[in-house]
């Protein structure tokens, strides 16, 4: 299944990934400190089922992203110039070292890449300090056996789009250490990184993910394409994971996966934007989720929505489920947006407190014990419009089986709303998810 995500001139944050500098052979050991941007979410929720009135959070970009996040652009006249020869590799630079195919930028600085490598790998181990842009400017990187970019130590690494050009990212099929790090990603990132750019960007991940951050990461330009290829469910994992925690301002995605289509172990901060997710076994997942608009059309084995604390061993494949446990910082806000759900799970689940304060939400749960509507916390509907299948939008969590059963707050449930928690129209009893969407125990469909 190929995965497009094409960004406008915006912002994406996740968690980040390398840094770049220039060219010889030189010492690779370099520290590294992650600047980790912060995001606060806020609620205020009320156990009062009087209160009609809550604290509305939305995110403010300009906050988050530096004036360089949302500037692609390089000078190319003092930019390091790597050309790539299919077998080999050359560069005129002393900032750059080369070991075979494979590319150590240890100096902050701008580096531009272009041509074919055929099996290679671009590291970046500078300075703590060190700011590294990589620009790929008509490039195409294969790693048989590892990422095609590698961020280990810098401050901050910038991967931009060349204007006009097609690039792609690629892994072979299998990750193999190279160091004590647990490499499993095409960009697999230690640093803050950002993306941006107005190119494309085409990731290929046979297994594994397609990005991986372990700090921050931000999407602002450029159009991704990320490609899951053969995989199975142990293997094929999030198709965006951040360590950290992941804003998106716009852009588009279209995105499938044997694991969460989207995953931060910190804040899901989105904007605005247009998720369609026709495959996955949880839609989006984090410790807490805070969503300002866009437009959401998901299809979930487990949960579309998921608000949760704790290790992420979500899954198929025979993983059990993620084990939570709800507090304080765990929680969903929506103040707008269109989502159309359809799951066998939850379609949002917060294991903590669950606020609606504006949107267009259709909800429909297809799961045995579970509800389109569950939480662990307080329940508060401001002036959303909920339609569910199963009434859970007037006792969330509550049904037969449900492991909710949150505490009302704010305007009661199904005031100003139409149908009352009766089926979307023309899915009566509830929508269908794809037949690739294996039953419990049954191997998953080998081609995505």
């Amino acid at each position: 299944m190929k995965n497009t995500m094409k960004f406008k001139p915006y912002a994406l944050f996740l968690c980040a990934l390398l840094a770049l500098t220039g060219c010889q052979a030189a010492d690779t050991g370099s520290s590294l400190a992650s600047t980790a941007s912060e995001t606060t979410s806020s609620q205020e929720t009320a156990a009062d089922t009087t209160v009609t009135a809550t604290a509305t959070t939305t995110t403010n970009t300009s906050d988050l992203f530096s004036d360089r996040d949302l500037d692609g652009s390089y000078d190319e006249s003092t930019a390091v110039q790597v050309i790539l020869e299919g077998d080999s590799v050359s560069c005129d630079s002393d900032a750059v070292a080369l070991e075979g195919t494979q590319i150590l930028l240890q100096e902050e600085g701008v580096y531009v890449f272009s041509g074919t490598l055929e099996d290679g790998q671009i590291v970046v181990n500078a300075d703590e300090t060190a700011k590294v842009q990589i620009v790929l400017d008509g490039a195409q990187i294969t790693s048989s056996t590892s990422a095609a970019v590698y961020a280990l130590e810098a401050d901050k690494v910038f991967l931009t789009l060349a204007q006009g050009t097609e690039n792609s990212l690629s892994n072979g099929g299998e990750y193999v250490a190279i160091d004590d790090n647990n490499i499993d990603a095409v960009v697999f990132a230690k640093t803050d990184l950002t993306l941006n750019g107005s190119g494309s960007l085409t990731i290929n991940a046979p297994v594994g993910h397609g990005v991986v951050s372990k700090d921050d990461l931000v999407i602002t330009q450029g159009e991704y394409t990320i490609t899951g290829g053969t995989f199975t469910m142990d293997t094929a994992d999030d198709c965006l994971h951040a360590g950290g925690d992941l804003t998106i301002s716009s852009g588009e995605f279209t995105l499938s996966s044997g694991d969460d289509a989207v995953h931060s172990d910190g804040a899901v901060s989105i904007a605005d934007g247009t998720f369609t997710i026709p495959y996955c076994y949880e839609g989006i997942e984090g410790a807490s989720i805070t969503i300002d608009g866009g437009t959401f059309d998901i299809t979930s084995y487990d949960d579309g929505f998921n608000a949760a604390g704790g290790a992420d061993s979500s899954g198929f494949g025979g993983r059990s489920p993620d084990q939570f446990t709800a507090n304080a910082d765990v929680f969903i806000i929506i103040n707008g947006g269109t989502f159309t759900i359809v799951s066998e799970g939850d379609c949002v689940d917060s294991n903590g407190d669950l606020t609606i304060n504006g949107g267009t939400l259709d909800l429909t749960c297809n799961g045995n014990g579970d509800t389109a509507l569950d939480t662990d916390g307080t329940y508060t509907n401001n002036g959303g419009d909920v339609t569910t299948n199963d009434g859970s939008e007037s006792n969330p969590g509550g049904m037969p089986g449900g492991q909710g059963g949150g505490q009302f707050g704010g305007r009661q449930p199904g005031e100003g709303q139409s149908d009352g928690g009766q089926p979307p129209e023309g899915q009566p009893g509830g929508g269908e998810l794809p037949d690739r969407i294996p039953e419990e125990g049954m191997e998953p469909p080998s081609t995505l």
